[in-house]
């Protein structure tokens, strides 16, 4: 196994655990510990003699050297004497080896599912390409051109821009109604179709639409109130330099219904 590039060192464990050892000893611990982690596997060897010369060299000493620290490095192993070697392990960094396998092995079963989940949806856009070439069904007759015909119509229709006076509610006077759709243009909120569609739905059961738009402008509302009672935010008249005057908005009607302010 590839171990990671770093060895979690616990320098307070290990300050601890090696106060007594003299500096030869520490520097072929850490030299021993360095090298079990980058080859992430224990130090075995299939008799005593043979290991000795293996951990000498590791160390950096020479056998008679290593002889001499051995003895005080052998507490922070485990020594097991299996029928066919003999074992040197080290708890401590066994755990953190097995706790960088158990990550390395989920990154990887994370990363096939991924890559799977990625060929599954190509396949399906693969699929779905075929599919779309095999409904395709072609003509001899030339459809292209009522096409762009279709489109420079819906295009010409879309950038129409919608005159909120011709959206007047059947029940409500021309008159009042262009002082409506002025008044909202002057307060920066002209009226939208869809606007135009719900007020007309507001008044048509209403007895006097004229006086309710009329009341609006002069409170500075920007709705319509035919019911009181839906003035849910109970929006109070403005002050009298913001009220609006009626009858400040002066226009004509002419002969065919259109308005002139």
């Amino acid at each position: 196994m590839a171990a990671l590039p770093y060895i979690q060192l616990y320098t307070a464990d290990y300050l601890a655990d090696t106060a007594h050892l003299t500096t030869l000893e520490n520097g072929a611990y850490l030299l021993l510990m360095f090298n079990y982690w980058q080859r992430g596997e224990s130090f075995k060897a299939k008799d005593e003699q043979t290991l000795n010369k293996r951990l000498a060299s590791i160390a950096r000493l020479t056998i008679n050297e290593w002889l001499e620290v051995s003895e005080q490095l052998k507490e922070f192993f485990v020594i097991i004497q299996h029928n066919d070697c003999i074992e040197w392990k080290h708890n401590r960094i066994e755990h953190d080896l097995d706790a960088v396998r158990e990550k390395s092995i989920k990154a990887s079963n994370a990363g096939k599912r991924s890559a799977k989940a990625r060929s599954a949806n190509t396949n399906n856009e693969r699929s779905t390409d075929v599919k779309q070439t095999l409904n395709h069904t072609d003509t001899d007759t030339d459809t292209d051109t009522d096409i762009k015909k279709n489109n420079t119509k819906k295009t010409k229709s879309s950038n129409k821009k919608f005159n909120p006076l011709l959206a007047k509610p059947e029940n409500v006077s021309v008159e009042t109604w262009s002082m409506w759709v002025k008044y909202r243009s002057e307060i920066k909120k002209p009226l939208t179709e869809t606007m135009c569609k719900q007020q007309a739905v507001d008044l048509v059961n209403c007895p006097n639409p004229d006086d309710v738009i009329k009341k609006s402008i002069a409170c500075g509302w920007q709705g319509l109130f035919p019911n009181p009672k839906n003035n849910i935010r109970q929006f109070p008249d403005r002050k009298p330099s913001m009220q609006a005057n009626v009858s400040n908005f002066n226009f004509e009607v002419g002969p065919n219904g259109e308005v002139k302010f």
